[in-house]
């Protein structure tokens, strides 16, 4: 059985399904390989517990809103699931304006 899993913010970075994953990848532009093109200022378009795996990566540096898409992704995550991002902390020898965070959802 594929485990679902959501990758967003992909841009032109999809995933790809395979044998154990089934992704869904979601972006605000109509790039080739995105599923869903969303807003991520915007509640998700999903249901809740949808996916075991989130996957936000250089993400959160460009939502305004950090917390409420992370309290999105929480909605969307089955119990027992993983939500995972990363972000720069340094762009081109600036300090990322906010102070870095630790979250456990």
């Amino acid at each position: 059985m594929q485990a679902p899993c959501l990758n967003l913010g992909c841009g032109n970075a999809v995933q790809t399904s395979d044998m154990n994953h089934a992704w869904t990848n979601v972006d605000m532009f109509q790039n080739p390989g995105v599923d869903v093109v969303a807003n991520l200022e915007e509640p998700l378009p999903f249901e809740d517990e949808s996916f075991d795996f989130i996957l936000l990566v250089h993400v959160l540096e460009h939502v305004k809103n950090k917390f409420e898409l992370l309290k999105e992704c929480y909605g969307c995550c089955n119990r027992g699931g993983h939500c995972i991002s990363g972000c720069p902390m340094l762009i081109h020898g600036v300090q990322f304006p906010t102070p870095p965070i630790s979250i456990c959802l």
